[in-house]
């Protein structure tokens, strides 16, 4: 099921978990069925009957989805990391204005971001991987606490061999 928000932003409206990956033992990634169009550095409002509701930022998007990667925290957190594919949660939004990708065109950027403080940026510099020349230059600095809590790793390497990244590990 892909649920729409086109009508009502601030009505839930339930959506299929397609996948989750887990990122590192309390920090998973979840791909939700959606045609929601969020801008990057948007985010939802992630719902559990029975559990309540989170803010969430989306960490990426395309067509029919988006992902969420979710910190195991808390009462909502905890009932969401017991969710497989096919389960159903309860979305709305997006919320919050998203980065100025037009302000940034032609500019050089630095991305400096830390934890999962990583996850609102990730899909701005998924976006500027694939739109190299809309930027005249994009730097990251990214930090975690520990090697164990690194987040997307797959995609800080493929950025290290396009961005002038410094990881940190402190």
């Amino acid at each position: 099921m892909i649920a729409s928000q086109v009508a009502n932003p601030y009505l839930p409206v339930p959506v299929q978990v397609l996948a989750i990956q887990p990122q590192t033992p309390v920090d998973y990634t979840f791909k939700l069925a959606t045609d929601i169009e969020p801008a990057w550095g948007q985010f939802v409002e992630l719902s559990l009957p029975g559990f309540g509701e989170a803010p969430i930022s989306v960490s990426d998007a395309g067509p029919g989805y988006i992902e969420l990667t979710i910190r195991r925290v808390g009462q909502v957190t905890t009932a969401l990391h017991r969710l497989k594919p096919g389960d159903t949660v309860y979305l709305r939004g997006p919320y919050g204005s998203g980065f100025p990708r037009d302000e940034f065109a032609g500019h050089q950027l630095v991305v400096a971001a830390g934890g999962t403080g990583v996850a609102p940026v990730k899909g701005l510099i998924n976006y500027y991987a694939g739109h190299p020349g809309e930027l005249a230059g994009l730097n990251l600095l990214l930090g975690f606490k520990t090697p164990a809590d690194i987040l997307f790793r797959t995609d800080i390497e493929r950025w290290q061999g396009l961005f002038p990244t410094i990881l940190t590990v402190d």
